[in-house]
């Protein structure tokens, strides 16, 4: 994203399907019965349904999102093209990581989520002060 003559956001968009396919090979517990209320709520809401059983996940990943001053509007625009480009090449999902803490996570709302929540840890033996940062940032398409 430009403003003003300067990058004012990065969002890359992070197509695996190339060497990484995830497929869905049956749903279990709860998920077997909420499956067709989660899809018929997707559907009135704008979301993208779940797959079938032994049907691919399609998603492409939002990588390295920023955006000056911490502006969720900055990522919200550049999210909404990547969601067009993903679409458009026939994925039905972009996943991207954002910590609770973070600024730019105000940049999802309006769109359809799921919030997937998971511990990060941290160790750091020597020189623990050089690692304090704001709050952690995870590439989810290396993990």
């Amino acid at each position: 994203a430009h403003r003003s003559g300067r990058i004012a956001g990065t969002l890359a968009a992070w197509d695996q399907s190339g060497f990484r396919q995830t497929t869905v090979k049956a749903y279990h517990g709860e998920w077997r019965l909420l499956k067709s209320c989660y899809n018929a709520l997707a559907l009135v809401l704008g979301g993208s349904r779940l797959p079938q059983a032994n049907e691919e996940f399609k998603y492409m990943f939002a990588a390295f999102p920023t955006a000056a001053d911490d502006d969720p509007g900055i990522l919200r625009e550049l999210i909404a093209v990547l969601c067009a480009r993903a679409l458009s090449a026939g994925d039905t999902y972009v996943v991207i990581g954002l910590h609770e803490s973070d600024p730019l996570g105000k940049a999802l709302a309006g769109f359809f989520t799921i919030r997937y929540t998971s511990r990060v840890y941290m160790i750091a033996l020597e020189n623990r002060e050089r690692y304090e940062v704001r709050f952690p940032y995870l590439e989810l398409a290396r993990l």
